[in-house]
């Protein structure tokens, strides 16, 4: 037997022998449960799995490893394994970035998984390049995702996503966006300012027949609009005893979608359609306007 294995060795490449050498040196090589009534081993009925909301103050104390590899990172991604684990076994269905804190990580896949939050704080890997998380059970995305200056391919498909905000305009790098199997009935307005190579957006709600009821907008708040009055018609030059108040509120604005002026509060949303964009015939895009009057004018413009 031990002839015919050095055989078996001596006809495989040398460069497979060396992967799984390496392969073999991060096996986790044991694992051992301190409860007394427990069998060892990290795998049980989910029903059995420790009750706990943090990995680090209950699995970690009984989880040991012996890995020859003494790369910090490594060590980092060993855990990452048992935070999953720990996700099926008592089905979590949150992402918990502690884990992640890799400064140096370009790629981050989470294709499959049960998860039905992004933290904010995604934020702090500054180096993440590609992320993908299709096939989960995402409802929104956090703002942090949109502060990844880096960040060139972004996969969102096949989640419950039925809005994604005009933030995405951040992502200056951005080529590649995957967006397919969600709720959306438009793309936000900043994806026309993307350098986009390449966009999927098969599988929504684009149809026009669905848009009445995707952009019925509250009214406005008096409040905005006399902010909106005071701020068009330069009303700071003529009073100098505002009150802090009222400069707090005067400072609070983001740019109109439409006449890109001032905007106070949320606006009123439109959709749009535009031609051959992203190699797309017609692709409807929604928009905040600053006031009633502004909606008008832009919905008159005729289709761009």
């Amino acid at each position: 037997m031990a002839s015919q294995e050095k055989t078996r060795k001596s006809d495989i490449p040398e460069e497979v022998l060396q992967e799984e050498k390496k392969e073999k040196e991060y096996i986790i090589h044991y694992v051992k449960s301190t409860e007394p009534d427990r069998k060892e081993g990290p795998f049980s009925d989910a029903n059995n799995a420790p009750d706990s909301g943090s990995v680090e103050g209950d699995w970690e104390t009984r989880l040991h490893f012996m890995a020859s590899k003494k790369d910090e990172e490594e060590k980092l991604m060993f855990r990452s394994q048992v935070k999953v684990w720990h996700c099926f076994l008592n089905r979590k269905t949150a992402l918990n970035l502690q884990v992640f804190n890799i400064k140096s990580l370009q790629v981050l896949v989470l294709r499959s998984n049960p998860i039905r939050k992004i933290p904010n704080d995604i934020h702090r890997l500054k180096s993440l390049k590609k992320f993908t998380i299709s096939f989960n059970l995402l409802a929104e995305l956090p703002s942090g995702l949109f502060l990844l200056d880096d960040l060139w391919y972004l996969d969102i498909a096949y989640n419950y996503i039925s809005y994604i905000p005009n933030d995405i305009k951040n992502l200056r790098k951005l080529e590649y966006l995957n967006t397919e199997g969600n709720q959306l009935s438009a793309l936000p307005c900043g994806v026309l300012n993307l350098p986009l190579k390449s966009l999927r957006i098969e599988n929504n709600f684009i149809h026009p027949l669905l848009w009445n009821e995707k952009i019925q907008s509250q009214p406005q708040k008096l409040i905005h609009l006399a902010a909106l009055c005071f701020s068009t018609n330069n009303l700071k030059e003529r009073y100098n005893n505002i009150t802090e108040d009222i400069k707090k509120i005067l400072d609070d604005f983001s740019v109109c979608d439409c006449c890109s002026g001032p905007r106070y509060g949320k606006g009123l949303q439109l959709i749009q359609m535009y031609r051959n964009v992203f190699k797309f015939g017609r692709l409807p895009f929604y928009f905040y306007a600053c006031s009633p009057s502004c909606h008008r004018n832009f919905v008159s413009q005729p289709e761009a």
